[in-house]
């Protein structure tokens, strides 16, 4: 820019500079105004119009200023300055500024080492500019500065003493003046902008206790219980939930929260649902499921402050109507119940667990079915021989802690009081499914842990096998096939894993599960080719189960007819209740084979037991249609059409036997 041009426009400023001083003025009481009505704390604000000579030296300068035109241009020509203490106090001053003022620009000027504030540029909003006293600011701008107490300091000593006598002392020393600027641009990386990150969170943390003492009052625990609506209640306890999460163990004890959450679940099952009104339209309306997870949330938080009262709103809301309250609920149980790693003892505590164990045995005593899955769910996690923890090392190290449990007296006596409730569980239901899942649960006392563990360990799990091997031998006789199949897969199990040698009772067990005909024809009949098949040769056990089908087809007769039904009758005893119905594979070969071999016997069985072979007919139908008397399997279809049955199966028939019988399928449309 030439000389000529940069006269001109100082000129032009130092003809309305006293107006520019007069608008810095203004634009200083509004900020003012805008501080206290918002009571944001500050140090000070100051205003100013530009030096002539200071815009002398930005015209030479500044490249981005070569072609302006007129003085007017210049973005700081007015200016203010604001210091705050905390810098998150600027960020919601700029929210003010954007609401107040027409905002043209906003520079944020961060850096590591180097100067730090925010620049905002402004003009009056037309609204102002209605009224007298603004009326002669149109169209000028005004640069508001925003930095805290801490940046300020380092950038006024860093003009005074590093960049005003720069180039006289660069040229004295070069090389030392560079090393003294590092070093001052350190002070700002390496402590201003440490010391000013920590003035903000402390005062976020003060802010914080402030609310939390607000939040834990007794007005605000009475407030949550006297919402009028579910979105009332929902917010209420979000709250409480966030300075709960907050707080953790420092959450005063005095405060009765269980039954404040207790009582917030029960009051909200009561409650209307009722729309959220926005200036948008209305949002649908929190429901008794949202409060409920929250509440569940809360709990998960106190566990360890309060396990007795957490476990019993827990055990409780795992028979909630609501399905995912039942498996939150489940979930908060396990976690309740797994050892856990408390890192800042650098200990497992078996406290909690010896308190459930209580809890439950109370629950077992009273024939308390109703909470059979909670009760398993902590049996589960009892009888695990790991642990689980996390700590955080520093502020960026995240640990997390597992491995075997360490083994103690108290380890033991856990572990034999969970397989007694377990056995007393079992004697107690008469339900398939429930009996089943308790002898899966057993199972977990025969784990051992994952990573490495001591021989002591390797001794525990073993005498707790043997436990449950001698357990098994007492119930076997009496057990439904279902019951000793999964019996059966964990006896392999149990020798795969220790031993034959060290398993004192194997045998024993071994020879009952043999003896039980019932079962054996079970195991031929249900299953899958690898449950039995020890060494994994899936093709030959089929081949073999398939080849003892074929001996029974050829034992069955006229003779021993009422015989076999019976059972055949007892391998399906269970299907309604069983959840993979797949394992029937090879009783529906049978079927199929019995109906295309003994069209005769297979008719006999199918019309004598329709009812309880009703899931299987397809099987029995195709095999006769396949056999030497189609006759009767057209017959039989052509009926049930007839008497408007079973349209389905006699529909699929046609796509099972790989035959299309044109008259039986147009009566069935």
């Amino acid at each position: 820019m030439s000389q000529v041009k940069i006269k001109k426009l100082l000129a032009e400023y130092a003809n309305s500079r006293p107006l520019y001083k007069d608008f810095s003025i203004a634009v200083k009481f509004i900020l003012e105004k805008i501080l206290k009505e918002n009571q944001l704390k500050y140090q000070m604000i100051t205003s100013r119009e530009k030096e002539i000579e200071s815009l002398g030296r930005k015209l030479i300068e500044n490249k981005g200023l070569q072609r302006i035109k007129s003085a007017h241009q210049v973005d700081d020509l007015a200016g203010c300055r604001i210091l705050f203490y905390i810098d998150s106090d600027v960020q919601r001053f700029i929210t003010h500024i954007h609401n107040e003022f027409n905002v043209i620009k906003q520079n944020l000027r961060y850096s590591d080492d180097d100067y730090n504030a925010s620049h905002v540029v402004i003009k009056l909003n037309k609204e102002r500019l209605k009224l007298i006293e603004y009326k002669k600011f149109k169209n000028l701008k005004c640069e508001i500065q925003l930095t805290t107490v801490l940046y300020h300091a380092w950038s006024e000593i860093a003009h005074d003493v590093i960049y005003k006598p720069g180039k006289e002392l660069s040229e004295f020393d070069k090389h030392e003046f560079k090393s003294l600027k590092k070093q001052f641009s350190d002070v700002m990386k390496n402590h201003i902008k440490q010391a000013q990150y920590s003035f903000d969170f402390i005062e976020r943390e003060i802010e914080k206790i402030k609310q939390g003492k607000k939040t834990f009052g007794v007005d605000f625990l009475k407030a949550i219980l006297s919402s009028k609506s579910n979105n009332e209640l929902y917010e209420r306890l979000k709250i409480l939930h966030e300075y709960i999460e907050e707080f953790g163990d420092e959450t005063p004890g005095e405060l009765n929260i269980i039954k404040i959450v207790k009582e917030s679940v029960k009051k909200s099952k009561s409650l209307k649902i009722q729309p959220i009104k926005t200036i948008l339209g209305e949002l649908e309306g929190h429901r008794y499921s949202d409060i409920a997870n929250v509440c569940l949330e809360i709990l998960n938080l106190l566990r360890f402050q309060y396990p007795k009262e957490v476990f019993g709103l827990l055990i409780e809301l795992a028979l909630d109507e609501n399905i995912e309250i039942r498996e939150k609920s489940l979930e908060g149980i396990s976690k309740l119940s797994k050892y856990t790693f408390f890192a800042r003892d650098g200990k497992i505590y078996y406290g909690f667990q010896i308190l459930l164990l209580n809890e439950i045995e109370k629950l077992v005593k009273a024939k308390q079915a109703k909470y059979f899955y909670g009760i398993i769910e902590i049996t589960k996690q009892l009888l695990s021989p790991s642990y689980e923890g996390h700590s955080w090392e520093d502020y960026q190290t995240f640990v997390l802690h597992s491995g075997a449990l360490p083994l103690n007296e108290n380890l033991k006596k856990i572990r034999k009081r969970t397989i007694e409730i377990l056995k007393k569980l079992y004697s107690y239901t008469k339900n398939l499914g429930e009996k089943l899942i308790i002898i899966q649960t057993l199972k977990e006392a025969s784990q051992t842990p994952i990573r490495s563990y001591g021989k002591d360990m390797e001794e525990m799990v073993l005498e707790n096998t043997n436990t449950l091997i001698d357990y098994y031998i007492s119930i076997v006789e009496n057990a439904d096939n279902e019951i000793i199949k999964e019996i059966e897969e964990q006896m392999h199990w149990f020798i795969q894993r220790f031993g034959i040698e060290k398993l004192l009772k194997i045998e024993q067990l071994q020879f009952l599960i043999e003896s039980q005909d019932s079962f054996q024809l079970f195991r031929i009949f249900v299953g899958y080719d690898y449950d039995f098949s020890e060494d994994k040769d899936w093709k030959k056990v089929g081949e073999n189960r398939k080849n003892k089908i074929q001996e029974i087809i050829d034992d069955i007769s006229e003779g021993n007819f009422k015989e076999w039904v019976e059972k055949i009758l007892l391998v399906i005893k269970n299907y309604s209740v069983l959840d993979d119905k797949g394992q029937f594979q090879y009783f529906n070969v049978f079927l199929y084979e019995l109906g295309k071999q003994k069209s005769k016997i297979a008719y006999k069985l199918l019309v004598q037991e329709k009812k309880e072979l009703k899931p299987f007919l397809i099987h029995l139908v195709a095999g006769i249609w396949k056999g030497r008397n189609k006759k009767l399997a057209k017959d039989l279809v052509k009926k049930w059409i007839d008497k408007n049955k079973y349209l389905h199966l006699c529909a699929f028939i046609f796509e099972y036997v790989e035959e299309i019988d044109k008259i039986l399928l147009e009566k069935i449309y």
